[in-house]
């Protein structure tokens, strides 16, 4: 599960995992930390069995750039 968050101001991408043998994970993880806004997180599942979260960053001056993490979707305890 990914979320665009507002709790320090401009917004940051956090994100969770679930799995069906743990569950959720008990913490969660702060993806973005800049003072940019980072926006529209999506998550996007890949033929292999990975993932890629995708995000857009509003930084100062107007320029809006894209980027992506790659990750597993079932990662080992």
């Amino acid at each position: 599960v990914v979320w665009e968050d507002f709790r320090f101001g401009s917004p940051d991408i956090f994100y969770r995992q679930v799995t069906p043998e743990r569950g959720w994970d008990r913490d969660l993880t702060q993806l973005t930390t800049d003072e940019s806004a980072s926006q529209a997180p999506t998550l996007v599942s890949l033929t292999n069995g990975g993932l890629l979260l995708i995000w857009g960053d509003a930084q100062e001056g107007g320029t809006f750039r894209i980027f992506a993490k790659e990750g597993t979707a079932n990662p080992t305890p």
